[in-house]
């Protein structure tokens, strides 16, 4: 079932939105196709806009992508809650650090930020696993030199020893 998301900025010369059908399910496949997002927002950094489509984000799980629209580098990413994941990433509070620093280079303006499939979230144990696979799925879909992510698997930063340069560059 397909439907759109309508807001009423989209008449308003001051917020360009982008606004495209938008899926509740997976589309994805095993193919090399790369993944056509479900919503699309730019001007990440009018926080007017971006919390226009909280009721749309909040509390819903998903793979997300951040695309730096000069260089086309990417930073995909999943999360339960996708508009916390979205404010963390715009303010600088949890984020991955290369990302961090491409949008200080950049400014948020060059960045929009995908959604590329909405997950249900039934169970911590199971679905957290799963989410976190789909993640990779997705990761996987992109050459990882074009990517802003630190690993090529999405099972998180446990375990992983940071050099001693990013630790003296990178604030955390």
């Amino acid at each position: 079932m397909k439907s759109k998301f309508y807001t009423p900025y989209v008449n308003n010369p001051k917020f360009k939105l982008t606004t495209i059908s938008c899926r509740f399910y997976s589309q994805y496949s095993k193919s090399n196709i790369i993944p056509e997002p479900v919503l699309i927002l730019n001007n990440l950094y009018d926080k007017d806009l971006v919390f226009s489509k909280r009721s749309l984000l909040y509390n819903k799980a998903g793979i997300y992508c951040f695309i730096n629209k000069i260089n086309e580098k990417r930073y995909i990413g999943s999360a339960r809650n996708i508009y916390i994941r979205l404010q963390e990433h715009i303010s600088g509070k949890k984020s991955n650090s290369a990302l961090q620093a491409a949008i200080l280079k950049y400014d948020l303006k060059n960045f929009n930020f995908y959604v590329y499939e909405f997950f249900s979230y039934e169970n911590k144990t199971i679905s957290g696993k799963l989410l976190t696979d789909l993640e990779t799925s997705y990761i996987h879909k992109f050459q990882f030199n074009n990517l802003y992510n630190f690993m090529y698997s999405a099972t998180g930063l446990a375990g992983y020893k940071h050099s001693e340069f990013s630790r003296l560059f990178f604030v955390y």
